[in-house]
């Protein structure tokens, strides 16, 4: 008998035990669960600049060359029906049929001493206006020892006729040192040859004059 209570009280010391630990396993506090980190979503992606394509690179337009108008000097015109033009030049200035030299020319007036003066001359339209050919041209005339002084710079007149202008020296028929402010203007088969000139040891070249002279040139 007091074994089998002894084994009783073993057992039941026993499942109070077990009983005591899972009550103690149940009252102690779990483990607080740590959240998840949040989540940091990607930043937007910038779409590229549209690429804006270049401007049309416009071309220049041709230059024209001034209308003829008031000038700053008491002028007289003299018009030629033949080639359909008029230029204005100084009133004291006067015809110099003695300056005719070849068939070529059509008109010359100048001060009554000399220099300066203006002359008109009618040229075949026959090449490209290069200094090769503007060089001919002068020998053609009588002229000697051409040079073209600087650039030969190309406008149009209103109805789209080709001008040309650039300053040249020569040896003038008569043996002078000349220097001109020269507008060729192509009219069909002919090259027309307006001319502002002068010998430099006796009068110096006057620019405004000459351009002012020249842009008087008109055709009908």
């Amino acid at each position: 008998m007091t074994n089998k209570t002894h084994k009783f009280i073993t057992v039941l010391m026993g499942m109070l035990l077990v009983l005591g630990l899972a009550l103690a396993a149940c009252a102690a506090p779990a483990a607080p669960v740590t959240p998840p980190a949040p989540v940091t979503p990607p930043a937007p992606v910038t779409p590229p600049a549209p690429v804006t394509p270049p401007a049309p690179v416009t071309p220049p337009a041709p230059v024209t060359p001034p209308a003829a108008g008031p000038v700053s000097f008491p002028a007289t015109t003299y018009t030629n029906d033949t080639y359909g033009f008029s230029v204005q030049y100084p009133a004291e200035w006067v015809a110099r049929p003695d300056m005719l030299t070849t068939p070529l020319h059509l008109a010359v007036f100048s001060v009554d001493a000399f220099v300066p003066g203006v002359v008109m001359i009618a040229f075949d339209n026959d090449g490209p206006e290069d200094v090769a050919w503007i060089k001919g041209s002068v020998i053609k005339i009588k002229g000697d020892m051409p040079k073209v002084m600087g650039d030969i710079t190309e406008s149009a007149l209103a109805d789209g006729s080709k001008v040309y202008t650039y300053k040249i020296g020569y040896v003038s028929s008569s043996g002078y040192e000349a220097e001109g402010l020269v507008k060729d203007i192509d009219r069909g088969a002919k090259r027309i040859r307006f001319m502002a000139y002068t010998v430099t040891s006796f009068e110096p070249f006057n620019q405004k004059l000459y351009e002012e002279i020249l842009n008087t040139i008109t055709f009908k």
